[in-house]
């Protein structure tokens, strides 16, 4: 069977003001959110599964064994026994993990790249299938740093004053 070409689109997209790091996250996880759903990676919108998903975590979190202070004398009791997640809730459970590892670490990653080249655009590829060497889909994000003239602002102002 032969190989389907790859899918390619470019999309622009201006900004109302140059991008940061906080709002080129924003961007890309917003992205990442829609793509895993619109690839039907995820069983409904991201946000409704962490909702779904957070007394699981902070459980997982809480019974997580911490270590006793050096001069506590007093033996906690045993726990519980709870029930064994189902397959479907531990993949879910670990794909929010990663998942929210990203969305936290992303300012900080574009934050490092704006600072070692600041005039270069940003490029983030988001890599979905089972390897990255033959993945399903690719979609690179690049945002640029275009310098923000003050005729460009006029004109923005401009509209917005008629937009009003």
């Amino acid at each position: 069977m032969p190989r389907r070409a790859p899918l390619r689109l470019h999309i622009r997209s201006a900004l109302r003001a140059p991008p940061t790091a906080p709002t080129s996250a924003a961007l890309v996880c917003a992205l990442v959110k829609h793509v895993l759903f619109m690839q039907q990676q995820l069983p409904c919108l991201y946000d409704e599964l962490l909702r779904e998903v957070a007394p699981l975590l902070a459980a997982a979190h809480e019974s997580q064994p911490h270590a006793p202070a050096p001069d506590h004398d007093v033996v906690a009791p045993p726990p519980a026994k709870r029930r064994r997640r189902s397959p479907l809730q531990r993949k879910a459970l670990k794909l929010v993990a990663a998942a929210e590892c990203l969305f936290s670490t992303m300012p900080a990653v574009i934050s490092a790249c704006d600072a070692t080249a600041p005039a270069a655009p940003t490029v983030l590829a988001l890599v979905l299938g089972a390897s990255p060497a033959s993945p399903k889909l690719v979609v690179f994000v690049r945002i640029a740093r275009a310098p923000h003239s003050a005729g460009a602002a006029n004109a923005e102002q401009a509209v917005d004053q008629n937009a009003c």
